[in-house]
């Protein structure tokens, strides 16, 4: 039986804002970013395959979902696993081209409102849980900033492209003000976007070894693209990465 959200208050922007100059200079980064991936990739010389560090990530997600139609005190996060391979091109001394690819575990839940049927007078509540999980492609620039001792401060930022493995939605916590109401309802597997964008910004610690080396990275995103659009009530997602890595 589908839900569909009921708008009770005037739509509200909540989370990180984000302007719409910011988008548009991420959409023009993006595409920038993967054609100069692309040239580094394919270039030699200065680009030898022993330049480029090689990483195994592994780490920790909070990710939270930022609601035009949900008060920000009704946002829960969801923790998860974030974990994959990390490339890193030099471009200057001190500058890094920072990508990859990751399996992050995404979403977050709310407290909802919401009709059993379109028009439907009679209004339930729930909590709206949200299971998302993402291929996930970085492209970052990674300025390195400081460094005290045999450890090196970067600063980071740029945007990336999610690409959704899989999608789980699910209403529980039912009131519905009906006779044995359900204990969940489950939402089409479709309701999110198949690929989003997002801009990431953080701060990444390296300590240099003679073989194998440890990474650090600890990062903010903040989706550009709204993962749903229904009847004027959007989401889009918010998130928190802390990322170890072993470089070789």
């Amino acid at each position: 039986m589908p839900c569909i959200p009921a708008r009770t208050h005037a739509p509200r922007r909540t989370g990180f804002p984000v302007c719409r100059a910011t988008r548009r200079i991420a959409w023009l980064a993006i595409p920038a970013c993967i054609l100069l991936l692309g040239q580094l990739a394919t270039a030699g010389g200065a680009l030898a395959s022993d330049r480029i560090t090689k990483s195994v990530q592994v780490g920790l997600s909070v990710a939270r979902l930022s609601s035009s139609d949900a008060p920000q005190g009704d946002s829960r996060t969801r923790a998860g696993i974030i974990a994959g391979f990390g490339l890193r091109f030099p471009l200057t001394p001190g500058l890094e081209l920072q990508s990859g690819a990751l399996i992050a575990q995404r979403g977050g839940r709310y407290d909802v409102v919401f009709r059993l049927r379109p028009y439907d007078p009679a209004l339930g509540t729930g909590v709206a849980r949200y299971k998302l999980d993402y291929l996930e492609v970085p492209l970052l620039l990674r300025l390195e900033a400081m460094e005290p001792g045999r450890a090196r401060i970067s600063l980071l930022a740029g945007p990336g492209l999610a690409f959704k493995v899989h999608s789980h939605k699910v209403y529980t916590d039912l009131e519905m003000g009906i006779p044995d109401p359900p204990d969940e309802l489950l939402a089409p597997d479709a309701w999110a976007r198949d690929v989003t964008a997002s801009l990431s910004v953080g701060v990444g610690l390296d300590w240099p070894g003679d073989d194998v080396g440890f990474s650090l990275d600890v990062l903010y995103g903040f989706g550009l693209v709204d993962l749903q659009v229904v009847d004027g009530f959007t989401v889009k997602q918010r998130s928190l990465s802390v990322i170890g890595g072993l470089s070789f």
